[in-house]
C-alpha cells in the first residue's frame, strides 16, 4: 500500500444487522466507486488493487468496498438454507447504495460481484454513471441478461496498466462491433442447456442465433432432475455429433467447454 491511500474498516447496519466495509477515504465526495467480491472472497482481498485505484485517481476518488452476507467481516446472519439466490445480495447491495446516499457512482464488481453491480446498473441507472465488470458470471439464459437493458455507455473499463490486456479490448467492444447491444452483451455469455441432441427448434440453438452467443458448456448428469440422470453427454460418439450439430447452428466459431468429471468419466 501506498502512503496515499487512507483506508478505514467501517461498519454499518442495514435491517438491523451489521454490515462491513472498506473505506479509501478521497478528497472529493462526488462519484464514488462501489466494489463489490466474489463468491468467498471479501473486500481485503482486492485491497492491492484497489489501492491503485485510489492512487491512479490522486486520492480524489473514494472508493467503498463492500463485504456482502456471509463474507468478510460482515456479521449478518448467513444461513446456508436461506442462501438460494445472489438476488439477495443485489438487494442488499442497493440497500448499502441508498445508505451512502450519494447522487451518482461508478460500480465495479469480480465474478458473483460484477453481476451484484449490473443488477444495481439496471435499476439505478440515473446514480450510475459507468460499470466495470471483471471477470463476470452471467446468468444461465441468455434472456435473463438481455432483460437488464444497461445502456451500451454503462460499459466502461479502465485502461490500468496493471491491468489484464482483455479489458483493453472491451473499452472498445462497443464501438468496435457494429451489431445490436443485445448481439454484443451475447459475446459475453456460455450459456447451459439440458438436450443430447439438438433441431433447428431447440432453444439452445434459439440462443445462438438470437442472442449470438459465445459459447455453451456440456455437462454428462443432470443435477436438478434426479430422474434424468444424462444431460449433454451420453458417449463419445453422441458428443461429437452435438459438437457439429451446435457449430452448424452459430455464424462464427463457438466456444464450447466440458465439465471437467464428465471427460474423466468418459476416457478413464
Amino acid at each position: 500500500m501506498t502512503n496515499k491511500a487512507k483506508v478505514s474498516r467501517e461498519n454499518i447496519l442495514l435491517h438491523e444487522e451489521c454490515f462491513s466495509y472498506l473505506f479509501f477515504k478521497g478528497s472529493s465526495k462526488h462519484n464514488p466507486i462501489i466494489f463489490f467480491h466474489a463468491t468467498g472472497l471479501n473486500a481485503a482481498t482486492y485491497l492491492n488493487l484497489l489501492t491503485k485505484i485510489y492512487d491512479n485517481f490522486d486520492g480524489e476518488r473514494s472508493i467503498y468496498a463492500f463485504d456482502q452476507r456471509g463474507h468478510g467481516l460482515s456479521e449478518a446472519e448467513a444461513d446456508h438454507k436461506k442462501l438460494k439466490s445472489w438476488r439477495q445480495f443485489s438487494k442488499e447491495a442497493i440497500t448499502f447504495l441508498n445508505a451512502l446516499g450519494h447522487e451518482s457512482v461508478e460500480l465495479m464488481g469480480h465474478s458473483m460481484g460484477g453481476i451484484v453491480a449490473s443488477e444495481i446498473a439496471s435499476q439505478l441507472k440515473l446514480k450510475v454513471n459507468n460499470l466495470i465488470m471483471l471477470e463476470p458470471v452471467l446468468y444461465y439464459e441468455p434472456k435473463e441478461v438481455i432483460k437488464l437493458k444497461i445502456k451500451p455507455e454503462v460499459f466502461w473499463v479502465w485502461e490500468f496498466d496493471y491491468l489484464p490486456e482483455i479489458f483493453k479490448i472491451y473499452s472498445n467492444y462497443f464501438n468496435i462491433m457494429a451489431k445490436t447491444l443485445e448481439q454484443t452483451i451475447g459475446q459475453l455469455i456460455i450459456a447451459g442447456f439440458k438436450e443430447s441432441t439438438i433441431t433447428t427448434k431447440s432453444d439452445i440453438v434459439r440462443y445462438i442465433k438470437d442472442y449470438n452467443i459465445s459459447g455453451v458448456i456440456l455437462y454428462d448428469e443432470d443435477m436438478e432432475n434426479k430422474r434424468n440422470k444424462t444431460r449433454n453427454v451420453i458417449s463419445q460418439h453422441q458428443l461429437q455429433n452435438l459438437t457439429k450439430d451446435l457449430q452448424d447452428s452459430s455464424d462464427n466459431p463457438l466456444l464450447i467447454s466440458i465439465d471437467q468429471v464428465c471427460l474423466r468419466r468418459m476416457f478413464n
